[in-house]
């Protein structure tokens, strides 16, 4: 799927219809592999965005975590591009000059990772 364009979607579901298990933090992490502009699902970023799977089946967890995927890019593109979201870019370019190269999003992905 390198070449392609896959979806957080696309992978959970194969992942889900492949294993029969719910993986949002690994499948957002070979989204973000393939397509370095998307966030991480991680327990600590999703901590951070309070972020919570719901559902008893596995088939309402798989619906509920592309809904909160789905939330996760649009508070990441929200952040981004609010003053706060500028804010934390230029501290983190200023903390870590050698790294401007990597994504805003993983820039932040960074930071709400350490904010445990």
């Amino acid at each position: 799927m390198k070449n392609s364009k896959p979806t957080f979607e696309d992978i959970i579901t194969y992942l889900f219809e492949k294993t029969g298990n719910v993986e949002p933090s690994f499948s957002s992490k070979m989204l973000a592999t393939i397509i370095p502009e998307k966030p991480i699902w991680d327990r600590y970023v999703a901590q951070n965005l309070n972020i919570k799977l719901s559902g008893l089946s596995q088939e309402e967890k798989l619906k509920s975590a592309i809904e909160k995927y789905s939330e996760m890019e649009q508070w990441y593109e929200d952040f981004l591009n609010s003053e706060d979201g500028h804010n934390c870019v230029e501290e983190f370019e200023r903390f870590l000059p050698d790294y401007k190269w990597i994504s805003n999003i993983k820039k932040v992905d960074a930071l709400l990772w350490s904010a445990r």
